[in-house]
């Protein structure tokens, strides 16, 4: 089924606007106000724009799934269901000579500082944030292991075709976890 940009953005804006604002709240210490961006800010990757006590701003890029996210996701060990989350490699896929577009986890344009994750509540009430730089550098370090380790496909968006692999949420945090750290190799 083709996606649709509108019904993404309705939906983005609509129900889950003032969740977000409230995990946000929640989750971001000495946060004072949420506020929604622009339109034309929406699309450089700005949903919200968080202030913190003292005047600093926050950019945060919003991501939710869809009801019925989780029949996809992987089962734990001790059998409960891992959130997955979609990291996109094309924003626009190159075709038939046609250059493509970088995904939004890739590029290095992008204004944001943080991604939050939400899905629909009777999928998981949990939400993750990232650090937005953390999580691209973890993606461009480990993009081609997940292309063979993760499901992936290409997104029908009806005139073009995304791309985005989903990966379980533990591995993008130790992945994260990863690229913040720097350990120079020693030779003999």
């Amino acid at each position: 089924m083709p996606c649709n940009f509108q019904d993404d953005l309705a939906l983005s804006k609509g129900p889950c606007q003032n969740r977000d604002a409230e995990i946000l709240m929640a989750m971001i210490p000495r946060a004072i106000s949420v506020s929604q961006s622009s339109l034309a800010a929406d699309k450089n990757g700005v949903d919200y724009i968080v202030t913190l006590t003292r005047g600093a701003v926050l950019y945060v890029d919003a991501k939710t799934r869809r009801p019925g996210a989780s029949k996809y996701w992987q089962e734990s060990p001790d059998g409960q269901l891992v959130p997955d989350i979609a990291l996109e490699k094309w924003s626009v896929k190159p075709s038939r000579g046609k250059k493509g577009k970088v995904g939004w986890t890739l590029c290095t344009q992008k204004k944001t500082d943080l991604v939050l994750y939400t899905f629909d509540p009777s999928d998981t009430p949990s939400a993750f944030l990232f650090s937005f730089q953390l999580l691209r550098m973890a993606f461009h370090k480990n993009l081609k292991e997940w292309f063979i380790t993760y499901k992936h496909a290409p997104q029908d968006n009806v005139s073009w075709e995304s791309e985005a692999v989903f990966v379980p949420v533990p591995v993008v945090q130790a992945a994260v976890v990863m690229v913040a750290e720097y350990s120079p190799t020693t030779t003999s």
